[in-house]
């Protein structure tokens, strides 16, 4: 697509919006990690309540993806009431980016140095998006765990399309992948803005289920 050439000569106002183009659906990861590069480059210090805004952001993000893969797993394998449940409920997740940002995606909230937010999030408005994804992640994973308990899903699941360690190490993989084959390496245990929350997140795996496969 010729992005790395796009980007070159742009200020840094101007250059945000081809970084969080690289991928749609993770517009707040991409922004991010270009805000980052820039910042080091630039020796530019964050406050920390920018800092947290963007942790913020970028697990409501999380939460809308994880959501959509797990609805689009469902219907690879033929289980419709968990992907209609996540069709509809990815919805929930992207309201709430949109209520802070003004973008279901977050495009726009994201640049070197700052974070720009709507301007009339009370502690009110704030409380109830809290709710919003609190119950919805509840909603989702209940209906996750009766699929989970389905024989004929964990059938079509498990040991489909295994990956090995070596293939892991060869190819690169990192992230779901890497989890899915045991690996626990997360930047989110060296990123101090999320013990800002006063509860960390929990990253632990089911090391039993990890084998590389589409059920892990």
């Amino acid at each position: 697509r010729g992005l790395l050439d796009l980007l070159k000569g742009k200020n840094k106002d101007d250059i945000s919006s081809y970084a969080e183009a690289i991928s749609g659906d993770s517009s707040v990861a991409y922004g991010i990690a270009f805000s980052k590069a820039f910042e080091e480059a630039h020796g530019i210090s964050v406050p920390e309540e920018v800092a947290f805004a963007r942790t913020v952001l970028l697990e409501i993000e999380r939460i809308a993806i994880h959501i959509g893969d797990m609805g689009a797993i469902a219907g690879d394998v033929g289980y419709y009431p968990l992907q209609g449940v996540c069709s509809m409920q990815r919805g929930v997740p992207l309201g709430v980016m949109e209520a802070l940002t003004g973008n279901r995606f977050g495009r726009g909230a994201l640049s070197p140095g700052k974070v720009r937010l709507k301007k009339d999030l009370s502690e009110s408005v704030l409380a109830d998006l809290a709710k919003r994804i609190a119950d919805v992640t509840e909603d989702v994973a209940g209906h996750f765990e009766r699929a989970a308990s389905k024989s004929t899903n964990r059938e079509r699941l498990q040991i489909c399309g295994a990956l090995t360690p070596k293939q892991l190490r060869e190819l690169g993989f990192v992230g779901m992948v890497e989890k899915c084959i045991g690996f626990s390496r997360d930047l989110r245990h060296h990123d101090t803005s999320y013990s800002l929350a006063g509860e960390g997140i929990k990253l632990d795996l089911d090391h039993a289920n990890m084998k590389g496969d589409a059920w892990a």
